[in-house]
């Protein structure tokens, strides 16, 4: 039985070609290839987010990142944006000024 069940631990794709039905192997998950393809999406998105705003605006936009994986997003889009990795304590602690 395990000579059968082998055969279904890898996954496959299949295509048909002229007609026929072919089986085109596919790579093994790779988790860290799925992560940089995770961060080039991401940066993808957020272009195209910014030059939407930007042409709704007719000017260009100030974009401030912070938090999560957003230091190694910034590096790579198109678009200048300023990374501030404690904005949202900075705003807390206006805040807490604010309300003592």
């Amino acid at each position: 039985i395990q000579k059968y069940t082998e055969q279904f631990k890898r996954p496959e794709l299949f295509a048909s070609i002229n007609g026929q039905i072919v089986s085109v192997p596919v790579e093994p998950e790779n988790p860290l290839r799925t992560a940089e393809m995770t961060l080039e999406d991401d940066y993808g998105m957020i272009d195209g987010i910014i030059e939407r705003m930007e042409e709704e605006l007719g000017e260009k936009a100030t974009v401030i990142a912070t938090g999560g994986l957003s230091r190694f997003v910034v590096p790579l889009c198109r678009h200048t944006i300023i990374y501030d990795e404690a904005l949202l304590m900075k705003g807390l602690w206006i805040l807490y000024e604010k309300n003592r």
